[in-house]
């Protein structure tokens, strides 16, 4: 299987496409959310580990094979951002 085949949709673009704006949509949401107590920290840190992970399950799947450049992209990005709140 070719590197183009690996990254072909398994599913129709605009469905993909409405799926996406939907976890933007969450996503923008969440960085919206007001906290000023620890369990509100403590919630919105759970709530954006669960968004994370359907994001990744997302991209993952909606391709041909899982292991596709946007799903490869996607965790790259992620090891990213973790390094960065480590520092």
């Amino acid at each position: 299987m070719t590197d183009n085949d690996k990254n072909k949709l398994a599913k129709p673009k605009n469905v993909f496409s409405n799926e996406l704006q939907n976890r933007i949509q969450i996503g923008n949401e969440l960085l919206k959310r007001q906290v000023s107590t620890v369990e509100e920290i403590e919630e919105l840190t759970l709530d954006f580990s669960s968004w994370d992970d359907i994001n990744r399950e997302l991209i993952k799947y909606a391709f041909q094979k899982p292991d596709n450049e946007h799903f490869k992209k996607y965790e790259s990005l992620n090891s990213y951002i973790a390094i960065e709140e480590v520092l």
